[in-house]
């Protein structure tokens, strides 16, 4: 349907992609469910499956990672165990045809890998909340938290403690962003090449920006608390968090961004290689190509390096609202 033009409207590719995800895994989870119910009881408690970062945001393009959580109300070692296993199933139950295609990520819990899987709703409360063990990386990661099923109330209830947890009206701790940017930047990033996620200026940069807005003030604006990233800046507008023009030209940013790797994925085939190509070599061709046949763009560096000036530009316009 992307490719036949039949999504055009940006953000609509996405949300389909994230529909057919969220489709899959709750088909995955019913089906791990009645397995195990054939061996043992099965827990007599509410729960929810949570997507963050694309999942979450609904942003999902080609070859996402599915960052997904499994948040359940009980306390008991049986009902942890029962939904460990759940989850390690779900992840086993879901394939694709190529490596690196839909992976789906465990790992944005409580503790990273040392924790649970799955993650008792006491625990998600405790670990997120002001005195609570989460290293400022990870409450941001939060923004992007979106239960979906298969309890909606739950679901209610898992959001209504992140907001709690996170839009606190404490200012954001922007110095870790920083260094959190600067390690992705130099563990990521090959000198003097582009990289559209990972680079200055380019997507990551963008997200963090807006992120900050969302922690300083959706305290205060409860509009502002949005997972999907373009909503949250069309709020920021509005809120005149960011000028008129600013608004338009991050906007536009945002979409060519988001664009490009979409079209660098098709080309490439995963979501590895994320650097873009000089436009006179084959593959900047193929990716000229696809930007023109599929957005009616083109590869310009140029271009590029205008859209990474109105996020640095961003960037302190955040960092000066959230001081």
């Amino acid at each position: 349907r992307h490719v036949l033009g039949h999504t055009n409207a940006f953000g609509e590719f996405s949300r389909e992609v994230t529909e057919l995800a969220e489709a899959v895994l709750l088909s995955a989870a019913e089906l791990g469910w009645e397995e195990f119910e054939k061996d043992s009881p099965a827990p007599a408690c509410a729960w929810t499956l949570a997507g963050l970062g694309k999942l979450g945001g609904i942003e999902m393009g080609y070859a996402s990672d599915i960052e997904l959580l499994l948040i359940y109300d009980a306390v008991d070692q049986g009902s942890a165990r029962w939904f460990e296993r759940l989850l390690r199933r779900v992840k086993s139950i879901v394939q694709t045809r190529y490596d690196g295609i839909f992976d789906i990520d465990l790992r944005m819990r409580p503790w990273g890998q040392a924790g649970s899987a799955a993650v008792p709703l006491q625990q998600f409360r405790e670990y997120y909340s002001a005195e609570g063990n989460a290293w400022p990386f990870e409450r941001q990661a939060m923004i992007k938290l979106r239960p979906f099923g298969p309890d909606r109330k739950f679901g209610e209830r898992v959001t209504a403690l992140r907001d709690r947890a996170i839009y606190d009206g404490r200012k954001p701790d922007l110095l870790a962003m920083q260094g959190l940017r600067e390690e992705q930047v130099r563990q990521h990033v090959r000198p003097s090449t582009i990289h559209a996620k990972l680079s200055e200026g380019c997507l990551v940069d963008l997200e963090y920006a807006v992120q900050g807005l969302q922690l300083r003030f959706g305290h205060k604006y409860p509009e502002l608390r949005s997972s999907n990233t373009a909503d949250a800046i069309l709020v920021a507008g509005k809120l005149e968090l960011m000028t008129a023009e600013q608004l338009q030209k991050t906007l536009a940013a945002h979409q060519y961004l988001r664009q490009l790797i979409d079209c660098l994925r098709m080309v490439r085939g995963n979501a590895r290689d994320l650097v873009v190509p000089e436009p006179d070599t084959p593959q900047g061709y193929q990716l000229t190509r696809r930007l023109k046949l599929m957005y009616g763009d083109e590869m310009n560096l140029t271009r590029l390096a205008v859209h990474q000036d109105t996020v640095q530009r961003l960037i302190r316009a955040a960092n000066a609202h959230c001081s």
